[in-house]
């Protein structure tokens, strides 16, 4: 069948006939509140007999009945507390809608409440039992047909097109309509859209590949017509529409043709079903031959409801006052001598930084960018915290202004659902966002704030999600993260990919200031934020189209432009002195760039090993040059570093070959070349790009002390990085040693050093082997062949013990 030809169901004459009539005029049996449910969705009397629909009035009758119909496995059915207790009395009573499969099997049946439960803020429109039991048995996400009046002959034809919708009403309205115009058709209900194509988790919770549900697979035979009717929200919710879409692939990988039929809109219920589309007057077969292909049905409209509930305005979730606006500089001027009045800052410009930035969290929507704020304090007590609390005060959110020391990545997901512009608050990062060896996994909560902080960042995280039944069932689930976040803790011991995205403010204790007590300045506080309300609300537009800062340099473009891109926008709107706000901190940033400043682990490992490097030495190991770091820069790689401990050389080795370097294999360990290190430290302008003596600096291919390459930890083919092959490799190994270096001892070599090595450091050399570097080493050293030592004399000096302890594996 073409995707031009309208769908046309074929007449009850040409198949087996019904096994009932659901035309004639039966007396009904429910109760009043449950007959009038039914009418008004299409589903007469007849239908809802044969059906074997039901009227309970307490939890009594309603186990009574569940026992009787019973499900595979012998087990009575149970509902849950929730569900019972709202049976009886007041609460009225329940109407209980069997349920079967397409093979004639009973299935799992669904009640609907006369008072529902409230799930989110909604009633619950049917309820399915999703016990333990009925998982296991496969009942809670199953497909129903009505196998009391279509034949099974029905569902092995091809012929006959298959509508698959959304619950027990939708299928027999269906087939009430069939038998009203005389055609065939096999009308079946899942109780939720993804309850079709059901998922599942492994035991770390991510969500595997969908797939479809058996009962549906089995009605999906080649050439068969398969109509999918969802409400018509399936036209507005991306939910809807992307398990619709998983759903059309998945049938017509099985080889049927599918087509979607969207049911026309009853007044002005976007959740229109196929059963209220029937129950207005519409007809199944003109509805049927309006059904087109997935790939032309049309587009979600702009504001579709998404499933994050992200309002189509950023803006919505903020009141802006009824004020009249003031120019926006004179509210910075507002907000920063406020600022200046309780918080003691280490460099004068960050008052303007914090009112800027405060404003730019106001503006978060319209903005590209939006940098985190960190907070730091060389001493405790400084005032960090509250920082946080002021500026909470200040947010868009003010006081509710979410806040937390332990944060997770449910929470910062969550937290922003539907509130773009709430201001997030996260004391204390130093312990909650750095990964230590014995921690939890901490990559997850990184990747939320490496998303949240440009516009259009999104975060999944799993989901239990109600359906449209009242069901509920596991989905992952995409939320927008971005918007602003301020942070207060210790900046050193931040991860890299988050710090580069903050601007860092630093704090000192200082005198003089007014104590922040809330009841003083929550007044103060609430109208400076009624002013930042009514202003920022005013140049949105402004901001959002506002031509390219006159203080960003577009040839300069990178993380620190984008720091400071929202703020200079701002700045330039408020005009004034603001634009110098950012010229200062642009200068600072230059500043930092010639003084070869980059603050990545890497870069600042490298930058100390240039300074730790032994004067006149070709290389040093990974073990002597650990210790050196370790020894002088213990504040980065000694014990109260990022590693809380002295830095390892198998560490060191890690992010040094991270960076680039090459490390080279003796007898004495690992070992790092000044040739291979030398590119790097000209990179971050430690050295010039040739000698001292005006020469070109040292290639990195040049040969090592001992005649032997760099070497690459990667093999391909049976061939090392540098081409030569493993077997060479392993005849070059054999060969006789090379003739001691100055800086690689051999052991029973006479050893050849300068006086001015110190007797501490010939004991580590004692018996020919290099072991970790001693601070007393001279750094002045000088080797010369005609300079020999009696080692000998040397060893009986030495303790064995401490010997032993000191050297290189």
């Amino acid at each position: 069948m073409s995707a031009q030809t309208p769908i046309t169901l074929p007449p009850l004459a040409s198949v087996e006939a019904p096994l009932t009539d659901l035309t004639r005029d039966v007396l009904g049996t429910l109760e009043d509140q449950h007959e009038a449910y039914a009418e008004a969705r299409g589903v007469t009397p007849a239908a809802a007999q044969a059906a074997g629909w039901q009227s309970v009035a307490d939890a009594t009758e309603l186990r009574e009945v569940l026992d009787a119909q019973g499900y595979p496995g012998s087990k009575p059915l149970r509902y849950g507390r929730k569900v019972t207790a709202r049976l009886g009395g007041d609460s009225g009573g329940a109407l209980v809608c069997p349920r079967w499969h397409p093979d004639g099997s009973p299935g799992v049946p669904q009640i609907h409440l006369d008072d529902p439960v409230i799930r989110d803020g909604r009633p619950a429109k049917w309820e399915t039992p999703a016990t333990p039991a009925a998982s296991a048995a496969g009942l809670t996400a199953t497909a129903s047909a009505p196998t009391w009046w279509a034949p099974q002959s029905w569902m092995a034809d091809a012929a006959v097109p298959v509508i698959v919708s959304e619950g027990e009403t939708r299928v027999l309205a269906t087939a009430t309509a069939a038998a009203r115009e005389g055609v065939a058709v096999v009308p079946v209900s899942v109780t939720g859209v993804w309850n079709a194509v059901p998922g599942w988790r492994t035991s770390t919770g991510v969500m595997g590949d969908r797939e479809l549900l058996p009962d549906l697979a089995a009605l999906a035979l080649p050439g068969r017509t398969m109509i999918v009717s969802y409400d018509h929200d399936a036209t507005t919710k991306e939910g809807v529409r992307s398990a619709l879409e998983i759903l059309a692939r998945k049938l017509e990988a099985k080889g049927a043709t599918v087509r979607v039929m969207v049911p026309p809109m009853v007044g002005d219920d976007p959740a229109t079903g196929l059963d209220d589309a029937i129950a207005a007057g519409h007809r199944l077969a003109e509805m049927v031959a309006g059904a087109v292909p997935m790939a032309d049905l049309s587009p979600l409209t702009e504001k579709a409801d998404r499933d994050d509930d992200t309002p189509a305005d950023p803006y919505a979730s903020v009141t802006v006052p009824d004020r009249e606006p003031e120019p926006i500089g004179d509210v910075l001027t507002d907000v920063e001598a406020h600022l200046r009045r309780y918080l003691g800052l280490v460099q004068d410009s960050d008052y303007r930084v914090l009112a800027l930035w405060t404003a730019a969290a106001h503006l978060a929507p319209s903005l590209d960018f939006m940098p985190y704020l960190l907070v730091t304090a060389a001493t405790p007590g400084a005032g960090k915290t509250t920082v946080l609390e002021h500026l909470g005060r200040l947010s868009p959110s003010g006081d509710e202004a979410p806040s937390t020391s332990q944060p997770t990545r449910a929470y910062l997901v969550r937290v922003r659902a539907g509130r773009p512009l709430a201001m997030l608050l996260l004391d204390e990062v130093q312990r909650t966002l750095v990964q230590t060896r014995s921690g939890a996994d901490l990559q997850p909560i990184h990747a939320v704030l490496n998303a949240a902080y440009r516009r259009g960042g999104m975060a999944e995280i799993l989901e239990e999600v109600q359906q449209t039944d009242g069901t509920r069932s596991w989905e992952v689930v995409r939320h927008a993260v971005y918007g602003p976040i301020a942070m207060a803790g210790i900046a050193a011991r931040l991860p890299e990919d988050v710090r580069s995205r903050c601007l860092q403010i630093a704090m000192v204790r200082r005198s003089g200031l007014e104590p922040s007590i809330p009841h003083e300045v929550e007044p103060i506080a609430a109208e400076l934020r009624s002013r930042l309300l009514a202003s920022t609300a005013a140049i949105r537009e402004t901001v959002r189209t506002a031509p390219w800062p006159s203080t960003i340099d577009r040839a300069s473009w990178g993380r620190p432009s984008e720091l400071l891109y929202p703020l200079a926008v701002l700045a330039d709107l408020a005009g004034g002195d603001w634009p110098e706000t950012i010229r200062a901190l642009q200068q600072a940033q230059a500043d930092a760039a010639a003084d070869g400043v980059d603050d990545s682990p890497a870069a600042r490992l490298i930058r100390d090993a240039h300074r730790v490097w032994r004067e006149g030495a070709d290389a040093m190991t990974s073990t002597e040059l650990s210790r050196a770091l370790a020894s002088r820069y213990p504040e980065s790689w000694g014990s109260a570093g990022r590693y809380h401990s002295d830095l390892t050389p198998r560490t060191l080795g890690r992010m040094l070959r991270d960076a680039g370097v090459r490390s080279h294999h003796a007898e004495t360990g690992t070992a790092w070349h000044r040739a291979q290190m030398r590119p790097h430290w000209v990179a971050l302008g430690l050295e010039t790009d040739g000698n001292a003596d005006g020469t070109a600096s040292v290639s990195a291919s040049v040969s090592l002390p001992s005649g032997r390459k760099p070497r690459s930890g990667r093999k391909t083919d049976g061939l090392t990085e540098s081409g030569a092959s493993l077997e060479d490799r392993k005849e070059e190994r054999e060969r006789p040693a090379p003739a001691p270096s100055s800086f690689y001892l051999q052991r029973g070599a006479p050893s050849s050093v300068s006086p001015s090595v110190s007797r501490d450091d010939l004991r580590e050399r004692a018996d020919g082997r290099l072991t970790e570097a001693s601070p007393s080493v001279s750094p002045s050293v000088n080797t010369s062949a005609d300079d020999e030592i009696d080692l000998g004399a040397l060893i009986g000096t030495v303790d064995p013990i401490a010997l032993r302890a000191s050297q290189v594996d």
